[in-house]
């Protein structure tokens, strides 16, 4: 009778494990991740000048847990440092459940141009995170132009010389797109970029276009 108590007993406790409750993490959709699991921001860590739909880049050593990305604005916490925030607000792409980015349009209502934002990674119960190192600057300002000038080179490329307001910091990725240029020549003809060299100075603040002429329209014309 002992022994037919004992078997019951544990088939009991079998019984009990194979019906144990759902976790709250692996209700929401999260496989619980590994004891040790790590994510790390690294871009923007601090001191970017980031504009327009930018890609929030983490580190991670374990891909079994969905990984959610948030933003703040110090001087709308109140919070000294990004690790003192507090206050989190999802980006418009809160949520990955691959890879290791997060597109972030930054030209919302809720981001206005501001120097002191911060980004949060972690995953959706918010056990694993981390943050930018320190602040960075979000400016959708279009750049003040000093200058545009243009030299004829005979039988060579033409060159055409562009300086900022040296008060605006410019993206170098974003300068340097011919999609975000259109230049027209002394005659009202619009300058064919195709293959043409974009060069930005961020010291002068400065671009210069090389045209290339081997290249349908692609010169100055008086």
């Amino acid at each position: 009778m002992k022994k037919m108590s004992s078997l019951l007993a544990l088939l009991m406790i079998v019984l009990m494990l194979s019906i144990a409750p759902v976790h709250a993490a692996e209700a929401d959709g999260e496989v619980a991740p590994l004891v040790g699991a790590s994510l790390t921001v690294v871009t923007p860590d601090g001191g970017e000048f980031i504009s327009g739909n930018y890609d929030i880049t983490f580190a991670r050593d374990n891909f079994a847990f969905d990984v959610k990305t948030e933003f703040a604005r110090l001087s709308d916490t109140g919070a000294a440092s990004c690790e003192d925030v507090l206050d989190w607000e999802t980006t418009n792409s809160n949520i990955r459940t691959t890879g290791t980015t997060s597109n972030w349009v930054t030209t919302t209502a809720t981001t206005p141009d501001g120097a002191d934002y911060c980004v949060r990674v972690s995953n959706v119960v918010g056990d694993i995170e981390d943050f930018s190192n320190d602040v960075f600057t979000i400016d959708n300002t279009p750049p003040e132009i000093n200058s545009v000038s243009a030299v004829t080179v005979q039988e060579g490329n033409d060159v055409i010389t562009v300086l900022f307001d040296e008060t605006n910091a410019l993206v170098e990725g974003t300068v340097e797109d011919d999609l975000n240029w259109d230049i027209e020549s002394p005659d009202d003809t619009n300058i064919n970029f195709g293959n043409a060299v974009f060069a930005y100075d961020s010291g002068d603040n400065e671009l210069t276009i090389t045209l290339d002429e081997s290249t349908d329209n692609e010169w100055l014309k008086n």
